[in-house]
């Protein structure tokens, strides 16, 4: 990239940007399909419904094949759908070229997860931390593997580390309940609560985890889940 420094302004206009774009591995893209790859992408972000969303993102991964923004995104529409394996395609593609991105580590973490696969999400999630120790979702994940491996006390540990970063923390409170499922119904409630009064959908995302099977006939739950829903429903 040294050689780029020294190509000026109105070389990089004059050349449609083939410079730049060659030397990032972008060569078989010009910059006007970058731009209406990012409309495509932008009209996505503005669709409340997952199939039209995906629509659009697939109309800017045909313009623009390594718009990693698009490939994170149709991976996280993919896990909303619980296609994980199409999501891990999205993700491996996305962090080939963008190596260095906490997030995308972090994300794929959550579809290994999802397929069993432990110990790769860990693996995945040790170098989200080490490019990023300040990924409150990274260690809310890990603490989530470790629960399902029963360290309990590492996964609490993590959780901890989560909630440090930010208090409120809607999906750490969820998964330290999850967590404490294992310790007690008091201690579950009270930090499924928690997670719920902070904006945790749990109406949603319950049916991830067979932990909540046991509660579902409680009362408790019952008039958690319609908190959940009612509140959550208001900013639709």
């Amino acid at each position: 990239m040294r050689q780029i420094k020294h190509i000026t302004y109105s070389k990089l206009i004059r050349n449609n940007y083939q410079d730049l774009l060659k030397k990032t591995g972008y060569d078989d893209v010009n910059i006007k399909q970058i731009s209406r790859a990012k409309t495509f992408y932008s009209q996505a972000m503005a669709e409340k419904s997952l199939e039209k969303r995906l629509n659009y993102i697939n109309k800017a991964l045909e313009i623009h094949p390594y718009f990693v923004s698009a490939l994170n995104k149709r991976a996280h529409i993919y896990d909303e759908l619980g296609k994980y394996k199409k999501a891990l395609e999205d993700y491996n593609k996305a962090i080939k070229l963008a190596p260095w991105r906490a997030s995308l580590y972090t994300s794929r973490s959550f579809a290994l997860l999802m397929l069993g696969r432990y110990k790769e999400a860990l693996k995945d999630l040790g170098i989200a931390l080490s490019l990023n120790p300040e990924d409150k979702i990274a260690y809310n994940n890990r603490a989530d593997v470790l629960k399902r491996l029963g360290n309990y006390e590492k996964a609490i540990e993590n959780i901890k580390k989560a909630l440090e970063i930010d208090s409120k923390f809607d999906l750490a409170w969820a998964t330290l309940a999850e967590i404490k499922a294992h310790m007690g119904k008091e201690e579950f409630f009270n930090c499924l609560k928690k997670a719920i009064e902070f904006g945790f959908p749990l109406h949603k995302y319950y049916i991830l985890d067979d932990i909540y099977n046991e509660f579902l006939t409680d009362s408790r739950f019952q008039q958690l889940f319609m908190i959940s829903k009612e509140k959550n429903e208001r900013f639709i």
